[in-house]
């Protein structure tokens, strides 16, 4: 049996849920912002789940879809339409699960959010599994396995072992199925997860049935009945139920088969779980048999293979294929919706300024009409005003003009002083050149890519500056430079400064440092300049003044546009030193 991911850490089995749920009801009621009712209506879903009301599940997922939707919330979109996943899966139709299970992966990989990312892989994972589809399950699990180290979430990993004990299981690997569902039993038990242990208990019991070894199968599933009924989960109730009775049928024991299978069989129509439903009477069949009860063998066999075709049929394999297809398509679509959007913006802003002047002429008024083109005027510059910062701030930012000048002049003397060296300086210079219109053309690159840019500026600096300097960058070992995403060409203006303003002083060779570290999804970036003759040269005021340049005050007014983005505080602050400066930036991710 697989296990579902709800996305939901504090939810807890049993007679604490419905407390649980009062609370989360009487939360939504005093919610005042959007986003704080989109994460209570997932959050109301995940729990419905775990008590097995998938139907009362999904109408908070729907609304949490809805709202989330209608105010962009990717990160809220994301863990609604994963708990509506989850409730589509229980209910036994697994197309519109995995439809649902897409749309969580490509919302939280909006978003960023690597947790998520982790849970509707291992959903897609499963789903595939149940169709015996074994490579793409595969897939999906290791895409999981590798974000779930990555974040080092020891509670999901017991989840994805569990599901991976269930994949090897399939495929008849029952030693790997065993060792797998003992590890995820050992996490389940470090962090007290009772559904999840409930689970693993079913699971390992199944790999001793297909060993057949019925008598280790029986205590692992009257384990996982015992835990179901203690925490009153409606789902690990019927499962455990129908196992036995399965037990029981092999051993010919076909009364007691009956008497568990009908308990099972109640509990899976209560809860709507087809693929339980159909289970139940499968083994019914069977065991009337034995009973020599042929009208009811029939009548469970018949109602046995109605469940089956009403989950597995060839129109959802089709459907899975081509939701599977199109999710690919939409992933290359991406990046040319993005590039749309700004004059998208910008279209909706002039409708909106037409409604304005059409309802001034209605009304008729000089005044009113007045006034009403001075706030469209003023409306319109402070949104044009915006538009140019997002457009023009990243070009603006770019190489000092100077850089460039000085720069070609360089290459002009040493074509005829040092023919070498000028190839090398003209190679690095183009170089930078495709660097930074590459990167111009992007809202984001990589920490690692602003860092490339940075040395191969830095090496060319070097050559013009006569005393020269060193540089070193110092990452932290948590900090992911491929992972971590930051506007293009933010750093440049501040490298500069620190060269030109610092280590490019005097005839003592300086030193510039940049450290970058990630903490608590702030990245902080120091950059260092020291140079032996600072002290003497450049600490007086004037010298003081002139480091605060244009392109320092270009960073500060990005940061601020970047903190109004992801409504996270940034921050810019330079600090003196003796031998130096050190500029201090607080950048969210």
């Amino acid at each position: 049996m697989f296990c579902v991911s709800l996305l939901l850490c504090e939810c807890l089995i049993g007679y604490g849920q419905n407390a649980k749920i009062e609370e989360l009801k009487l939360r939504l009621k005093k919610a005042k912002h959007d986003t704080t009712k989109v994460i209570t209506l997932y959050k109301l879903g995940a729990h419905f789940n775990s008590i097995g009301d998938y139907k009362t599940s999904l109408s908070y997922s729907n609304q949490s879809m809805q709202l989330g939707e209608a105010i962009h919330f990717s990160s809220g979109c994301a863990g609604a339409y994963n708990n509506a996943g989850v409730s589509y899966f229980y209910l036994g139709n697994y197309t519109e699960a995995l439809k649902h299970y897409l749309k969580a992966l490509n919302y939280s990989k909006d978003c960023h959010n690597r947790p998520v990312v982790a849970n509707t892989s291992i959903n897609i994972g499963i789903i595939y599994a149940i169709q015996k589809e074994y490579t793409k399950a595969t897939h999906y699990f290791e895409i999981a396995s590798k974000v779930l180290v990555e974040i080092n979430d020891t509670k999901a990993l017991g989840e994805l072992y569990a599901n991976l004990g269930s994949l090897y299981a399939e495929q008849a690997k029952y030693n790997e199925a065993l060792n797998s569902n003992i590890l995820a039993l050992k996490y389940y038990n470090e962090w007290g997860a009772a559904e999840g242990i409930l689970n693993t208990y079913n699971n390992i019991g199944s790999i001793y049935k297909s060993l057949g070894n019925y008598q280790k199968a029986l205590q692992y599933h009257n384990d996982a009945l015992k835990l179901a009924t203690e925490s009153k989960d409606k789902t690990g109730l019927a499962n455990s139920n129908i196992m036995i009775g399965e037990i029981y049928n092999l051993q010919n024991k076909p009364k007691d088969a009956i008497t568990y299978l009908k308990n099972g069989l109640s509990v899976a129509k209560e809860t709507g779980n087809l693929s339980a439903v159909s289970d139940a009477y499968k083994n019914l069949s069977e065991a009337y048999t034995k009973e020599k009860k042929y009208n009811e063998a029939l009548s469970s066999f018949q109602n046995y293979i109605l469940f089956k075709d009403s989950i597995f049929n060839e129109e959802n394999t089709k459907k899975m294929v081509q939701m599977q297809m199109q999710f690919d398509f939409d992933q290359k679509e991406a990046a040319t919706k993005a590039k749309q959007a700004i004059k998208d913006a910008i279209a909706k802003e002039e409708i909106q300024q037409q409604k304005i002047i059409i309802l001034a002429v209605v009304l008729g008024s000089g005044i009113l009409l007045l006034v009403l083109l001075l706030l469209i005027n003023r409306r319109k510059a402070r949104h044009n005003l915006e538009v140019n910062k997002l457009e023009n701030k990243p070009l603006r930012s770019q190489l000092n003009p100077h850089f460039i000048f000085n720069a070609l002049a360089s290459i002009q003397k040493y074509m005829k002083e040092h023919p070498e060296l000028a190839e090398n300086y003209l190679a690095k210079f183009g170089k930078l050149m495709r660097e930074v219109l590459e990167n111009s053309e992007k809202d984001y690159i990589t920490l690692e890519d602003e860092f490339a840019m940075l040395k191969n500026y830095m090496d060319l600096e070097k050559l013009r500056i006569s005393n020269g300097f060193d540089y070193e960058f110092i990452i932290d070992e948590n900090t992911d430079v491929e992972e971590i995403q930051i506007p293009p060409l933010l750093l440049q203006p501040i490298i500069e400064n620190a060269i030109w303003h610092g280590v490019a002083i005097g005839n003592a060779k300086g030193n510039i440092i940049i450290s970058a570290r990630l903490i608590d999804e702030v990245l902080m970036i120091e950059i260092e300049n020291n140079n032996e003759e600072y002290v003497a040269i450049s600490t007086s005021e004037a010298n003081m003044e002139k480091r605060k340049s244009f392109g320092l005050q270009i960073v500060k007014e990005r940061l601020a546009l970047l903190s109004k983005e992801k409504r996270k505080s940034s921050n810019l602050q330079m600090v003196p030193t003796l031998q130096g400066m050190i500029v201090k930036l607080h950048i969210p991710h």
